[in-house]
């Protein structure tokens, strides 16, 4: 089954602008149905896109204080990976930052070190 541009964007965790950018720039492959709308195959999503997991972390405030941020990229340097996150979504007034991890035993680490839910 393939996705819509919000089911995508959500799905790899960025914007659809940035999916709806990549399709027009021809790195992201997409074909229009009957309606006109965007349809995006999973497997093609992630070959560009390859970080299916995301973490999201609901905040008090418009901002991360700076001794968390720092434990965060601790936290992706110690482990050699590149920091996929600085989406910030808002949700009935709910304030959510995102991160991004390409397999299922960083995304976990994560949330046991800074909370969070993963939506898969």
């Amino acid at each position: 089954m393939s996705y819509s541009l919000s089911e995508a964007a959500t799905a790899c965790g960025v914007h659809m602008g940035t999916i709806r950018q990549s399709i027009k720039t021809g790195r992201l492959s997409g074909t229009k149905d009957a309606f006109g709308q965007w349809r995006i195959e999973p497997a093609e999503l992630h070959r560009v896109y390859p970080y299916p997991y995301v973490v999201e972390l609901a905040v008090d405030t418009d901002k991360l204080n700076v001794e968390l941020s720092r434990r965060m990229l601790h936290f992706h340097k110690s482990r050699n990976i590149q920091v996929r996150h600085g989406r910030r979504i808002i949700r009935e007034t709910q304030i959510y930052f995102r991160w991004c991890f390409s397999d299922s035993a960083t995304a976990r680490a994560f949330i046991e070190q800074f909370g969070g839910e993963l939506n898969i």
